[in-house]
């Protein structure tokens, strides 16, 4: 078949051993072909490719395929300048060769390449892709000979691409895509050595496909290869100067295919070259509307998170300088960006922070500044995602986004209050101080309108009552903080409606107890203590009623309140109510507390007036039968010795026997109604007793079924552990029964406690001890085993476990 189109003897020289007689044969194809190419003799010429195809370079001799490369270099030789009608035969054949296990092979197919594309220049391009795919194999080979052959091969194309006008930049972008992925490093080098050349041609604008490699580009960041990292980061800082350079952009994002670009032609065929006028992308230049910033924005908040420190570093950059040079058209992608900023604010690399936090700063100038369209919503969804944050930078960030936007744009926020609310209020649990109170100043600021106030109050309340935990170590924080930015008198007007309500009245109890601590101590409620202690105005006397419907659940806090407000008839009135209840441990520990409050400066005006006892009797009155209350204890002592230095001064004789407190003109306080207020105070612990025997009773059931099983399952042994365990266990209170039944009848216990373990129980507060309802030598005082437990309190699951060991 080779005779046909051939001579013998160049045949069998382009298939010998040595490389002088396979060279000899290939002049000779490179005369016979010029022959052909003057006579116009154009099957001939196809007939010698095809000899030179199937019988050489496809032949599985490497002698041959080395021949038959030679062979169809000289081809291209002999035609000159009409070797482009021939280059779909001749490109084929030698790319197959870069994939052949003989590395002198491939070695042959770059020489060959090479001469050809040194013929065809700008007319192979239409190969351009596979030649590209080839070469970038061959960057990696492992033969030195082959990879030098390569990078020969690969500046002769570089130069062709340069020069040529007729180059598919949009054919080639998606084979980059696919190889910028690549890991080998030689590879790498070869593909950003690519794209620099292609951004540094002036007819191809790279900056419209950047989204397309500019993921794989900044894995590159990533190789543990200085040199890789180091011409990765300049190709990208080219890039990123080129964008500073484009007009502002105005937000609308397009992709290089879209139809407000025009794509350039395909290249033309080597039987119809193409024109100079045809112009490719390198007429389109980079304007507002072809700029794809919200491809890479999600790029780079994706490596703003990358493990790799260089990485997140210069991703970071890029998002700043997005902000800077997008300015408004990088609106729409605000949260995004914003996704990928905060949680590099609390980084330990000095140098991540520095760079989210200069992002950050521009971000929120922009956003601040501009008259367009903001993306509330997904700004709100973004930064509430951040407030479970592990650190605190992070968590205040996003809620100074927060507190920005509203400032800006408060109508769009109030219609995310619905998802925002939730999350807020959960951060109040936040471990750290700083965060709950900006948290708070958020909430406040969220929440100056009626309705939004009300959703306020109500879901606080709801969280403490769910949450007792907040409250114990969270409530005072927590009041104390709004009352900075709410008026404090209408947070304490709203809890106490609500509070009216409430149906639970031990969570009801413990909360009217710190209330009352708050409003007496609190620096941030001066104002609202004084209007209460002097109710001169129709809102005042208002308040102290409002406030009394609600301290109505805490006896000993109403008391507070009486004393507070001065209204000492009704302070007495109320101690008569008191020995119709039952005298609870937490009763007792409260009024403890008052007796110490007394002696604080809060109450100064009320040490005074005892000195004026012809003016205040019922005050008299009032602490007389306070004292009577206390059992012997160190808050009886201390009140009876400041009455006792009263006594001393002998003015009690000056006590007159009036019934009315010639303290305040009554008339002053014609608007309450005491009585009506007495009354509901009455029915309100009533209630309150009902729920305790309630839950003691549900108790007592529970220790029964407990003792039933521990004597129907254990040994006499254990049975007798079980029974000494009981003995520890305070009997019920009132009217319900002990354990298992046996103590029916039974007065209530007080637990013996030592004076050490008493003072341990509350620090800084004095523990009245009682000696007298026990036989036994020790003191015996009341334990505060549960908040709200009676004399006889009620064993928690906990102490339940413990007792059984």
């Amino acid at each position: 078949m080779g005779d046909s189109a051939l001579p013998v003897t160049t045949y069998r020289n382009l298939g010998d051993r040595l490389y002088d007689k396979r060279k000899l044969g290939a002049l000779e194809v490179e005369q016979l072909v010029k022959e052909f190419n003057n006579s116009n003799n154009e099957d001939a010429i196809r007939n010698v490719i095809r000899v030179l195809t199937t019988d050489f370079t496809d032949s599985p001799q490497g002698n041959n395929k080395k021949g038959g490369l030679i062979g169809l270099a000289a081809t291209a030789i002999g035609l000159g300048a009409d070797a482009y009608k021939y280059i779909a035969a001749l490109v084929p054949p030698v790319l197959r060769c870069f994939s052949d296990p003989d590395s002198r092979v491939r070695y042959y197919a770059c020489e060959s390449l090479y001469n050809v594309s040194k013929v065809t220049r700008g007319k192979m391009l239409p190969f351009f892709n596979e030649i590209f795919d080839g070469l970038c194999k061959l960057s990696a080979d492992p033969d030195p000979n082959v990879k030098s052959g390569a990078m020969l091969l690969d500046r002769l194309v570089k130069d062709i691409v340069t020069e040529s006008r007729t180059f598919d930049i949009e054919r080639f972008i998606p084979l980059l895509q696919e190889r910028v992925y690549v890991t080998n490093p030689f590879c790498r080098q070869f593909l950003v050595s690519w794209v620099a050349v292609l951004h540094s041609v002036p007819d191809i604008d790279m900056v419209l496909y950047l989204p397309k490699f500019l993921d794989g580009m900044f894995n590159m960041l990533k190789d543990p290869n200085k040199d890789i990292r180091t011409e990765a980061d300049t190709t990208l800082s080219e890039f990123l100067r080129e964008l500073h350079k484009t007009p502002e952009v105005t937000g609308t994002q397009s992709s290089p295919t879209s139809d407000t670009t025009s794509s350039p032609p395909a290249a033309s065929s080597p039987s119809e070259p193409s024109s100079p006028d045809s112009s490719l992308s390198s007429a389109i230049p980079t304007t507002p509307t072809n700029v794809d910033y919200g491809s890479m924005v999600s790029i780079l908040v994706h490596h703003c998170s990358s493990g790799d420190d260089f990485t997140r570093v210069r991703a970071l950059a890029w998002v700043n300088d997005f902000i800077m040079s997008g300015k408004d058209g990088v609106l729409p992608f605000s949260a995004q960006m914003l996704a990928g900023i905060l949680p590099c604010l609390s980084h330990e690399v000095q140098e991540i922070e520095a760079a989210a936090t200069r992002a950050n700063v521009h971000l929120q100038r922009l956003v601040n500044s501009t008259a367009q369209v903001v993306p509330v919503g997904d700004i709100v969804q973004t930064a509430t995602q951040q407030f479970l944050n592990q650190w605190v930078p992070t968590r205040l960030s996003a809620l100074r986004w927060v507190l920005m936007l509203h400032d800006k744009l408060p109508q769009l926020l109030s219609a995310h209050l619905a998802d925002l609310f939730p999350a807020l209020l959960k951060t109040l649990s936040d471990p750290s101080d700083e965060v709950v109170r900006l948290d708070l100043e958020v909430m406040a600021r969220l929440s100056l309108d009626s309705a939004s106030f009300e959703r306020l109050m109500r879901s606080l309340v709801d969280l403490f009552s769910t949450d007792p935990q907040l409250l114990h170590s969270r409530g005072s924080l927590i009041v104390r903080q709004l009352a900075l930015y709410i008026e404090p008198e209408n947070i304490y007007r709203k809890i106490a409606t609500i509070l009216e309500s409430e149906e639970e009245p031990e969570f009801a109890t413990t909360l009217v107890q710190t209330l009352n601590l708050i409003l007496l101590t609190a620096v941030e409620l001066q104002e609202v203590r004084q209007n209460l202690k002097n109710l001169e105005s129709p809102q005042s006397r208002n308040m102290f009623c409002i406030l009394y419907k609600s301290w109505a659940h805490s006896p000993a806090s109403l008391f507070c309140l009486c004393l507070l407000c001065q209204v000492y008839e009704h302070a007495s009135f109320l101690l008569t109510k008191f020995a119709d209840m039952e005298i609870t441990v937490n009763f007792l520990m409260e009024i403890d507390k008052l007796v110490q409050l007394l002696e604080s400066p809060i109450f100064i005006h009320l040490r005074l007036q005892l000195l004026e006892p012809e003016r205040y009797p019922y005050l008299f009155k009032a602490l007389y039968g306070l004292l009577m209350l206390l059992p012997q204890s160190t808050a009886f002592d201390t009140l009876r010795g400041r009455l006792t230095c009263i006594s001393s001064l002998g003015v009690l004789h000056l006590i007159p026997k009036a019934k009315d407190d010639k303290s305040r003109d009554s008339s002053q306080l014609s608007d309450i109604d005491f009585s009506s207020l007495g009354q509901h105070f009455a029915q309100l612990q009533k209630k309150h007793e009902r729920y305790r025997r309630k839950v003691q009773q549900e108790n007592d059931l529970m220790l029964s079924q407990m003792y039933m099983q521990k004597m129907t399952s254990s040994s006499s042994s254990s049975s007798s552990s079980f029974s000494g365990a009981t003995v520890g266990l305070p009997a019920s209170n009132g009217n319900g029964a002990g354990s298992g039944g046996s103590n029916s009848g039974s007065k209530r216990m007080i637990t013996p406690r030592t004076q050490q373990q008493q003072q341990q129980d509350q620090p800084g507060a004095d523990s009245p001890s009682t000696g007298q309802d026990t036989t036994n030598t020790n003191t015996t005082t009341y334990s505060q085993s549960s908040p709200h437990s009676s004399l006889g309190s009620i064993p928690t699951m906990e102490d339940i476990k413990a007792k059984q060991g």
